[in-house]
Formats: C-alpha cells, sequence, structure tokens
C-alpha cells in the first residue's frame, strides 16, 4: 500500500474530534494539528493560506501529500504549480484509486500546460478510496456539528431555568446514545473500512434526527399530530428491533451487547425528551405525541442501520 500517513492522520483526529474523544494512541496534548478544518472550514472560513501552511509544518512522513499536490494544482493558498504537485505526487509509494485520480488530473495539465482547467474538488473528483472517503464524510459531519450547536445554543437560550436544565440532560442523553448507536453500527461489520463509513452516517442520522425533533417540538414550534397511534408505533418498534437483534449469529456476541446498550440508551434519550416536554409545556406536554414522534424516527435508524445517514458527496 502506498503512503498514506497524512490521510491516516487526518482521520484519526476527525473521529476524535467528532467523537468528542481523543484516540488512545494520541494523547491529548499531542494531538496532530488538524490542516482540515482550515481547508474545508469547520467551524470557520474556509483559508487555504492557513491549510497549506499548516501541512508545511506537518512532519514530511507525516504530510498529506496528496492534499499538498490538490492545493498546488488549484493554487490554494500558494501559487499554481503543476511541477510542484508532480514533486508532491512523488512522495506517494504506491497506487490506488485516489492516487491514479490525482495523476490523471496531474497528467492532464502536463499534457496541456496553457489550458486554464476548473478546479479540482478533493472529496468528489479524488478521494476514492474508502479511506478517503470516510475522511470526507467526517468532514461533512464534522461541519453538521458545528451547524448543529448553533441551533441547540439558540434553543437553550430562550428557556426558562426548569426547561433549561432538563434540555441539558436531554443533550446529555442524546449525546451518549448516538456514541453508543454509532459503535453499534460500527460493530454490525465484522471488518473492513466501510464500518467507518456506515458508523459515521448512522451519527449523521440520529443527530439529523434529534435537530428534526427539537424543530418540531421545541419551544418556538408548533407540534404535529402523530402519524399513528404510540402504540402502533411502539409495535413496529419493537418488530424493528426484533428484526435486528435475530440477524446476529452466536460469535456477534459484541455486536449484539452494543445493539442492546444501544436501545437502553435511547430509551433513556426518550425518557429525557418527556422529561424536556412536561417542563416545556406543563399545561400540555403532549408525551404520548412526542414519544411516538421519536419511536417513528428510531425505527428508521434500525432499519438502514447507517446507509440512510452516510453524507453524499
Amino acid at each position: 500500500m502506498e503512503n498514506r500517513a497524512g490521510t491516516s492522520r487526518r482521520l484519526a483526529v476527525a473521529v476524535a474530534t467528532t467523537l468528542g474523544i481523543c484516540s488512545p494512541a494520541v494523547p491529548a496534548e499531542e494531538e496532530p494539528e488538524d490542516c482540515g478544518v482550515y481547508y474545508f472550514g469547520i467551524g470557520q472560513p474556509r483559508d487555504f493560506k492557513r491549510a497549506f501552511a499548516c501541512e508545511m509544518r506537518t512532519p514530511d512522513d507525516q504530510r498529506d501529500w496528496m492534499m499538498v499536490a490538490v492545493m498546488y494544482l488549484n493554487g490554494e493558498g500558494t501559487a499554481a504549480s503543476v511541477k510542484k504537485a508532480r514533486d508532491a505526487f512523488r512522495h506517494l509509494d504506491s497506487a490506488d484509486a485516489s492516487s491514479d485520480a490525482l495523476e490523471k488530473a496531474i497528467e492532464m495539465r502536463e499534457a496541456k500546460p496553457k489550458i486554464a482547467f476548473p478546479r479540482i474538488d478533493y472529496c468528489k473528483e479524488i478521494a476514492q478510496t474508502t479511506l478517503d472517503g470516510n475522511y470526507c464524510d467526517s468532514v461533512q459531519m464534522r461541519k453538521a456539528d458545528v451547524a448543529a450547536r448553533g441551533v441547540l445554543k439558540a434553543t437553550g437560550a430562550v428557556l426558562d431555568n426548569a426547561a433549561a436544565k432538563r434540555f441539558t440532560e436531554l443533550k446529555r442523553a442524546f449525546n451518549a446514545f448516538r456514541r453508543a448507536d454509532s459503535q453499534r453500527v460500527y460493530l454490525d461489520f465484522a471488518q473492513g473500512t466501510i464500518r467507518n463509513a456506515m458508523a459515521t452516517g448512522q451519527e449523521d442520522l440520529v443527530q439529523r434526527n434529534f435537530l428534526a425533533a427539537v424543530n418540531a417540538w421545541g419551544p418556538k414550534a408548533s407540534p404535529p399530530p402523530p402519524k399513528r397511534s404510540l402504540a402502533d408505533a411502539d409495535r413496529e418498534l419493537n418488530k424493528a428491533y426484533r428484526v435486528l437483534m435475530d440477524q446476529y449469529e452466536t460469535d456477534r456476541a459484541d455486536a449484539k451487547d452494543a445493539a442492546r446498550d444501544a436501545q437502553r440508551l435511547w430509551l433513556k434519550y426518550a425518557a429525557a425528551w418527556k422529561s424536556f416536554a412536561e417542563a416545556l409545556r406543563p399545561d400540555n406536554p403532549r408525551t404520548d405525541d412526542v414519544r411516538a414522534f421519536l419511536t417513528e424516527q428510531r425505527i428508521r435508524e434500525l432499519q438502514t442501520n447507517g446507509e440512510d445517514g452516510v453524507p453524499k458527496k
């Protein structure tokens, strides 16, 4: 395999940041700088100059030479140079689908040096391997995290003290459930880097569902009527859960335990929603309707099992 130290480094940092943890192999005080924050504009405007400088101060054996080559081709953060892009490309030891796509882009520009080529989109045109695709998925997830924090902050700002306390408890319950459901989907795949994409996709899905619930049942919302009764939704959820659990063989105890743990934390998350609804609208909390709304979401989460939430490039 080619030298993909840069891709492995940035993916490790991205996953740690997305999950709110640090990799056990990388202590927090030694966590490498994530140049993608500047390049993709995660939580800030895009800054190609800072992204390029970040890569240049990264040790050669950890530098993301593929991204450096793309920046040279696009003239992002540095003067455009096909020659320097080729020099950066030579640091890649062997070929895979992503490096093949990059080499083709370089060859096209070498063959027609006077043509003004359009900007290369790294995630859409170069990131062809699962590893590179996982990184691009994590970028979208982290952007979604930033946007979600803004929505939740705005929601909390208009709550009274009692509701604000319950909302804090709700967010804590959601984060525990979200991590557990991501782990459930990760373990659902016995091996392969596809498990990272599916786990990230599940996180994206449950987060979108959480924000949809906040938008539907938050302080500024007009709560919708349920699609069906809570009893009917519960029956469908129990069926979806049994189907999920029945698929695990006896040698997949870790995956089955993770699925059970995730569902238990979902129940705690649903209970936290009930408490928040009661504090938010004490005269008419409509807790059964809230639970039915959440149950419809959970049915979809169990049935799609990661695939529905994978960010599309």
